[in-house]
């Protein structure tokens, strides 16, 4: 497996980051390159970095604009970045948030990418729920009532096979959706956590999902990864 890491952080969640960092040391193969999407590091904490010295890693300059708080845009230029400048066709593509951690072996992801060349997050309530229904029929799905129904896949991690054609075209179909902001931020909507409100839109999440079920795919997920770890200074 030669694969290749990606995780865009700012200064906020570095904590978090290191203990995600410590998730790899002896999961990863020993050739992995992590490439750290830097939204705003400090060179104190960009110092710290150097003690992981197990984990080869380049620091790629990403500075959060306004659109990029308010939209979430810097996941899917992250991943842009990734397609158009590192991956090639033997690589396989790991993109984590900064929160998360690491569960198995790359053996075992390995294993599961034969079964399914792509892995996002669980299912969280509906579409219904987390998306902007005028995305949806921006998206060209005409079940727009059924689409609602269906669940929501979380976009907190991913893990693709790039060298398969179905794992290339969903990270292409990631970036052309999200340049369309129709779809990634319909106007009045908000990345708020009321399922209930019609305007509440996950944003990179609802693209991710929506993405998943354009392309028709029957999705199986698999947590290869714990998410939302928080950690507690006393």
């Amino acid at each position: 497996m030669k694969l290749r890491a990606a995780v865009p952080v700012n200064e906020g969640y570095f904590l978090h980051f290191q203990s995600l960092l410590y998730s790899f040391k002896e999961l990863i193969p020993e050739d992995t390159i992590l490439y750290i999407f830097d939204n705003g590091l400090s060179d104190k904490s960009k110092n710290i970095l150097k003690r992981f010295d197990y984990i080869k890693y380049e620091i790629i300059d990403q500075p959060l604009t306004n659109d990029d708080k308010d939209t979430y845009r810097f996941k899917s230029r992250c991943i842009e970045n990734m397609v158009n400048n590192i991956l090639t066709d033997e690589h396989i593509l790991l993109i984590c948030d900064a929160k998360n951690q690491l569960k198995y072996h790359y053996l075992e992801l390995e294993r599961i990418l034969k079964l399914q060349p792509f892995y996002a997050g669980s299912e969280s309530g509906t579409e219904g729920d987390w998306t902007d229904e005028r995305a949806i029929i921006e998206m060209g799905f005409e079940n727009i009532e059924e689409i609602k129904k269906m669940p929501q896949i979380q976009s907190n991690a991913l893990l693709v096979d790039y060298s398969n054609k179905i794992g290339k075209t969903f990270l292409n179909n990631i970036i052309h959706y999200s340049k369309n902001n129709n779809i990634l931020c319909p106007p009045g909507s908000f990345k708020g956590m009321d399922g209930t409100n019609p305007r509440t839109h996950r944003q990179d999440q609802s693209v991710l999902s929506l993405v998943i079920k354009k392309m028709n795919i029957d999705y199986k997920s698999f947590l290869y990864f714990t998410f939302h770890n928080t950690i507690h200074l006393s």
